[in-house]
C-alpha cells in the first residue's frame, strides 16, 4: 500500500514540473513590447510665437520585443 502511495506522489510531483516547465516556456514565446516613460508630463514656460521649442521625452521599453512607436499626439 505505501509503494502505491509513493508511485502516485512521485506521479504528481512529475506532472506538476512538466507542467509548469510548459507553461512557463509558452510565456517565454509571448514576446511584448511595454512602453515606460520615467516623466510623462512636461510643462512648457510661455513661448513666444514663432520661437522653436524642443523637449526630449525619453521612452524605454521593458518588454521583451521591439517596441514601435507609429504616431504621437498633443494633449
Amino acid at each position: 500500500m505505501k509503494v502505491k502511495n509513493v508511485c502516485a506522489f512521485v506521479c504528481a510531483i512529475c506532472v506538476f514540473f512538466l507542467t509548469t516547465s510548459l507553461l512557463f516556456a509558452e510565456s517565454e514565446s509571448r514576446k511584448t513590447p511595454s512602453a515606460y516613460f520615467p516623466k510623462d508630463q512636461y510643462k512648457f514656460d510661455q513661448v513666444l510665437e514663432g520661437n522653436n521649442v524642443i523637449h526630449d521625452l525619453v521612452v524605454r521599453n521593458k518588454g521583451n520585443a521591439l517596441l514601435e512607436i507609429k504616431g504621437i499626439e498633443t494633449a
